[in-house]
């Protein structure tokens, strides 16, 4: 998620990397600490539970590289 957003905002500053990644890992731990929880009462398969915050950042990412590349992107 940090390489699309640095390709978006690259005179964006110390603090909007500080800003971003804070919210990156805020989103993630909670996500992480929620899927633990439901992993632990079985709502949500462990494993699955385990690796779903994974599998956000990644598909949140891929998007992100995704729309920089599109053709006419000028930024």
């Amino acid at each position: 998620m940090g390489a699309p957003a640095a390709l978006r905002y690259y005179r964006g500053g110390v603090g909007l990397v500080i800003g971003l990644s804070v919210a990156v890992f805020t989103v993630y731990y909670v996500g992480l600490i929620a899927g633990e929880n439901l992993g632990d009462r079985l709502v949500v398969p462990p494993f699955l539970s385990m690796w779903l915050p994974n599998l956000i950042c990644a598909v949140v990412g891929a998007i992100g590289v995704w729309r920089i590349r599109k053709p006419g992107n000028t930024r």
